[in-house]
């Protein structure tokens, strides 16, 4: 099975487990995409021996992006804690 799209899906991370940015084009989305690419960095976390992945959202994000995070076992923490 292939996914052909017009332009590349991007998934930008810093040295520590912070994840920039995950973007995935609306036209490719609830195809399983951002999970991927969220496992595959999780994996990579974990394989150089980071304990937690940190993400900033906006709460509001209308993506569906809250509902991934936390289904893949992100949890909530207020800013600066």
């Amino acid at each position: 099975m292939a996914l052909e799209l017009p332009t590349p899906i991007v998934a930008q991370c810093w040295t520590s487990a912070f994840i920039k940015d995950l973007v995935v084009l609306p036209e490719a989305r609830r195809r399983g995409i951002g999970e991927a690419l969220l496992v595959t960095a999780f994996g990579e976390f974990q394989r150089r021996g980071e304990k937690q992945v940190d993400l900033k959202v906006q709460t509001d994000n209308p993506t569906g992006a809250m509902r991934l995070y936390k289904k893949l076992g992100m949890r909530e923490v207020p800013l600066g804690g």
